[in-house]
């Protein structure tokens, strides 16, 4: 590999710093750029004819975000050339470049949500003492700086760790490490502060060899084949691929890995404090903004994720409820509500329930022809011009052609051609190959089964992704609560699929389907309920994703008590003497890292982990203190009242509140 690209970046770098205290002319650079090549410029702001700021993080995204195919990043790098008189060649590869999420590659918000433009003056500071830090090959001297600066943008709405390690990379590709989820994948570690992320880098640095590289581009160029996620790549080796899976950071969302979608319906289980909740909020949001899990996560979860997450549920986009003995089908979909007349009598209507409004208000399905076709000519160019599309018994695959600007038959060329007005007729049900007639007749297959494409694959970008999310799912009675629409949440009888169907509501007589863009989220405690005993319908309509306990993040101690070796024996006792589905939680146990002090983790066993025994032995003190290794925690008394004599009672049990504030008896536990 060349690397042709590393002396570019470079110097581009290096020219956006002579624009720290004069950004006008650098968005009138930018926007000159886009013009004198021809491309349009991408949305940076609510109104891209009133820019008044800009950061040079977010200038490198602009060729280096995802959907962007490698020949227009390439171009938009001839256009910055010329405007900015760069005199490094252009490149002619990309190899190794990690790219920004295309729906986030911004590094501000846009003026009508951002307070003030304090956010682009800490950029720019950032942007400069990086380039100062690298280029003094990590001196101390502005390491100090360097480090506040990272935590501060950081902090900054929508960047994480991922998004601004990859910024680093690319303006000083030699210096700095991406942690996109390409190179995690193979170094296997992460970093959620500036501490961390340096500690990262200079680990890697020392052991490059050992990842079979001789310097950070050729390790990031090694995680870019093996991952084989990049849309170009990924085109290259599927001719069709399909839209969900063309690049990792497309449209589309992925879960757990960069090669999964989010399942429509989805139950994460476990025991309890295992942070089911807590990671269906980084889901939903990772879902409603088409970003990866892991992206969302490594976000300041209090700082960043919470209230992007209000801001969802704000605009609708997502909606919250718990299922309980009493919820009921009248209050999920639609039931008949008393209310007062204004005569003061009493009158009863049909309301919409929580989950229906939820669907119905959905934004409108109405299929912009144009913005459908051009993001089919772009999809059919990344897959080597062709597209597969499905007809009544078969599929047939088409090419098109951009010198006649036609898709043809790859089996009957010519005869078969269809043009873009010939579609968009057949679009608007006024082609009058209808008759099925002659050529016309083929065409017009060929053309219905374009739109029918475009439909299934393009349409659903005007419709944001939505997020239904039902805390407790199990302690609903399912049957009652979904009704007749357990069969329409499947993602094959949704709105939409082939296989749509729609069912006439009971009370209103409504048809009703449930959207594509929904996705029901439900959490599930195991101890309330096994997996096992879930209703069947439910069972089947669902995937499931286990949540155990983590003690990945209890790596400290209390008054020398290891709390993630104490949590690990104790749930690997609970494990033996009951099952995995009753075992303690992480979550527990996370306050504690910022109130490290005895007396706090004797308040946790003493009114969280004690009771939580206490209700899985059902009062079987003998297990408890095995589970406790058999310290003075719980104290075993004789009975001598004369009265019981005569009973079968010999001892009793007592929680011995002192001991719990004894660091030696939590050691026992481990020991």
């Amino acid at each position: 590999m060349s690397f042709s690209w590393i002396p570019f970046y470079e110097e581009l770098a290096d020219k956006l710093l002579e624009y720290k205290n004069d950004r006008s002319a650098l968005i009138s650079k930018v926007k000159t750029m886009f013009n004198n090549i021809e491309h349009n410029l991408p949305k940076i702001e609510k109104d891209n004819d009133n820019i008044n700021n800009i950061d040079p993080f977010t200038v490198f995204s602009l060729f280096n975000f995802g959907k962007l195919s490698v020949p227009n990043r390439i171009e938009r790098c001839k256009g910055y050339k010329e405007v900015f008189d760069i005199k490094s060649d252009v490149p002619v590869d990309l190899d190794g470049i990690p790219i920004q999420n295309y729906s986030k590659f911004c590094f501000y918000e846009f003026s009508h949500k951002r307070k003030d433009d304090t956010c682009f003056d800490t950029l720019w500071d950032f942007f400069e003492i990086a380039l100062k830090y690298a280029d003094s090959d990590g001196s101390g001297v502005y390491e100090t700086d360097f480090e506040r600066l990272f935590d501060e943008v950081k902090r900054l709405p929508h960047i994480g760790p991922a998004k601004l390690s990859i910024a680093l990379f690319h303006i000083r590709p030699r210096f700095y490490l991406s942690l996109d989820s390409n190179i995690k994948s193979i170094i296997n570690d992460d970093a959620v502060d500036a501490k961390e992320y340096l500690q990262i880098l200079n680990n890697v640095k020392d052991n490059i060899s050992s990842y079979g590289a001789n310097n950070i581009p050729e390790l990031s160029a090694k995680a870019y084949e093996k991952s084989d996620s990049s849309s170009t790549k990924t085109a290259a080796k599927k001719k069709d691929a399909s839209i969900e899976e063309n690049h990792t950071e497309a449209k589309t969302l992925i879960m757990g890995d960069s090669k999964s979608n989010y399942d429509k319906n989805l139950i994460l289980y476990g025991p309890p404090g295992t942070g089911k909740t807590y990671n269906s909020i980084i889901y939903a949001v990772a879902i409603c903004d088409y970003r990866s899990y892991e992206d969302v996560k490594a976000e300041n979860y209090y700082d960043v994720v919470i209230p992007r997450y209000r801001e969802l549920c704000d605009a609708g986009r997502i909606a919250f409820t718990t299922f309980h003995q009493s919820y009921g089908y009248e209050d999920f979909i639609e039931g008949i509500k008393p209310f007062t007349t204004d005569d003061d009598n009493v009158g009863y209507r049909v309301e919409d329930g929580i989950f229906k409004k939820f669907c119905l208000d959905n934004g409108s399905l109405s299929y912009d022809f144009d913005k459908m076709w051009e993001s089919l000519i772009e999809h059919a160019k990344e897959n080597g011009g062709t597209i597969v599309v499905e007809l009544a018994t078969k599929t047939r695959e088409l090419r098109w052609d951009e010198a006649t600007e036609k898709f043809y038959d790859n089996d009957k060329m010519q005869y078969e051609s269809v043009t873009y007005d010939e579609v968009k007729l057949i679009f608007n049900g006024t082609f009058d190959g209808n008759k099925r007639s002659g050529s016309k007749m083929q065409k017009w297959y060929n053309g219905k089964a374009i739109v029918d494409y475009m439909k299934t694959h393009f349409a659903k970008q005007s419709v944001p992704n939505k997020v239904f999310i039902i805390d407790e799912i199990n302690r609903g009675n399912i049957s009652k609560i979904f009704g007749e629409l357990i069969t329409l949440i499947e993602p094959s009888k949704r709105g939409g699929a082939r296989e749509a169907m729609s069912v006439k509501l009971p009370y209103s007589g409504d048809d009703f389907t449930v959207p594509q863009n929904i996705y029901i989220l439900g959490t599930m405690n195991t101890a309330d309920r096994s997996i096992a005993l879930m209703d069947t319908a439910l069972r089947r309509r669902f995937k499931f994703k286990e949540m155990l306990p983590d003690t990945s993040g209890l790596g400290f101690e209390i008054d020398g008590v290891n709390i993630k070796s104490l949590l690990d024996r104790i749930n690997e006792r609970i494990e033996l003497l009951y099952d995995r589905e009753h075992t303690i939680g992480h979550s527990f146990f996370m306050s504690l890292k910022e109130n490290n002090d005895i007396s706090a983790l004797a308040d946790v066993f003493e009114k969280d982990i004690i009771p939580l025994l206490q209700e899985y032995f059902y009062g079987d003190y003998e297990k408890i203190r095995l589970v406790f290794a058999n310290n003075d925690f719980i104290t075993v008394k004789d009975v001598n009242d004369p009265v019981l004599i005569d009973v079968d009672i010999a001892t009793k049990y007592e929680i011995n509140k002192e001991k719990l504030k004894d660091p030696e008896e939590y050691k026992k536990i481990y020991s």
